[in-house]
């Protein structure tokens, strides 16, 4: 069983996992088993675990080598990768214990109050035969994106909110539900006012004090943990570029991709494509933004009552494709990458189709980043303002050339 930490940044790869590929990336790790470790290598590891569809192989990227000891997973890292986690027990209410990835359900082990992710090396057999499940994303992993503070707290803590379960006692341990009795009395009772000689609210602050971050650290000794990229040192990679000034590789490092991974091992193998789908493609280098349109007059050729558009951003080249049902739109995706390349960013509206896992699955794969327009404002995508400008041009040609014109497209 390897160790699922929430609270680390950073998954580390320790002499448990398969390591396939690194790069020349590296990375310092401050407070990683209580101490600093400076250049860990950016590598891929892979591991066999145990799902509800049985055995699969687990792909984990952007992992700092460690190379000793257990592994040690980030579930932050993960669920930007679109997982699902629970790693609460399923004693507690509430509680799932699992992990939902790739339609996947993956159970997790809870040993003395941690998560447990159960898993081995997988054997050359069981990788070329057992599916496998991206675990974490194939680009540069920066743990601070999803850094948040919360600045103001009568924002975050909402008063009002009655789904709260404030407990059967108040902040001075007095029981809420008491049964209050009416009745006379002819002379006024004597009783013990334990708030007249006890001062609570010293004691609260008091308590506050000792959980301010500062003391909850030195009482029980919790290391903060810091991941910061490390500056490729180009003097040492000289002999990998036909000894080329270090200069003139810092340049080329600006300007490339740099998607390829290279194999932790001295033994090659012979290979016609690359293993990384990102690196079979070519890139368009521009964004392109895309949008469904609709007709109430089907093609003549094939029938199509619906269209994708696809318009570069800086290019302005537009691609339409037809479409019987908007669920074809991953099809469309695939042939204009493989017709134009792969762009940086596809641009989209809050479609479900232009949304899918599906799409998720191509976007991640080829490393494109993905941009939606809020709801109920699809103005904010470009293609709608392109279609216009299309749709115009292609009414002028049909007048021109003195053809029947459709009853209309929308978008």
């Amino acid at each position: 069983t390897k160790l699922l930490l929430p609270a680390v940044p950073m998954v580390a790869c320790g002499e448990d996992m398969l390591v396939l590929d690194g790069s020349e990336r590296f990375v310092d790790v401050s407070g990683l088993a209580g101490h600093k470790v400076n250049q860990l290598r950016i590598v891929t590891a892979q591991a066999l675990i145990t799902t509800h569809k049985g055995d699969a192989i687990a792909t984990f990227h952007q992992m700092a080598l460690l190379g000793k000891g257990r592994s040690i997973l980030s579930c932050i890292q993960m669920e930007s990768h679109g997982a699902d986690i629970n790693e609460k027990s399923r004693l507690l209410p509430g509680g799932k214990q699992r992990i939902l990835m790739g339609g996947y359900q993956i159970p997790l082990d809870i040993n003395n109050g941690l998560a447990y992710l159960r898993y081995r090396q997988p054997t050359s057999q069981e990788l070329a035969t057992l599916p496998h499940i991206i675990m974490t994303a194939d680009v540069d992993w920066n743990p601070s994106i999803h850094d948040n503070d919360i600045d103001d707290a009568e924002t975050f803590y909402d008063a009002n909110d009655d789904s709260i379960n404030h407990g059967p006692f108040d902040q001075y341990g007095e029981y809420r539900y008491r049964t209050v009795a009416i009745h006379n009395t002819s002379c006024e009772p004597e009783f013990f006012d334990a708030v007249e000689f006890l001062d609570y609210d010293d004691m609260v602050d008091e308590l506050l004090d000792l959980w301010q971050p500062e003391h909850v650290c030195n009482t029980f000794g919790v290391n903060m943990t810091k991941v910061a990229n490390c500056k490729p040192d180009f003097n040492l990679l000289r002999p990998l570029f036909g000894w080329a000034p270090s200069e003139t590789i810092k340049r080329t490092f600006s300007v490339t991709t740099q998607f390829a991974r290279g194999r932790v091992s001295d033994t090659l193998k012979q290979q016609w494509r690359s293993r990384f789908p990102a690196c079979n493609v070519k890139r368009r280098n521009e964004p392109v933004a895309t949008d469904t349109v609709f007709s109430d007059t089907p093609a003549v050729d094939s029938g199509f009552t619906a269209a994708q558009l696809f318009v570069g951003r800086h290019s302005l080249v537009a691609d339409a494709y037809g479409l019987k049902t908007d669920k074809e739109f991953v099809n469309t995706l695939e042939d204009n990458i493989r017709e134009r390349g792969a762009m940086d960013k596809l641009i989209s509206d809050c479609e479900k189709a232009e949304m899918s896992s599906r799409v998720k699955d191509i976007l991640h794969a080829l490393i494109i980043e993905s941009w939606y327009s809020e709801p109920y404002h699809q103005n904010q995508n470009f293609a709608e303002n392109r279609y216009n400008k299309i749709k115009a041009a292609t009414k002028r040609v049909l007048i021109c050339l003195g053809l029947p014109q459709t009853h209309g497209c929308l978008p």
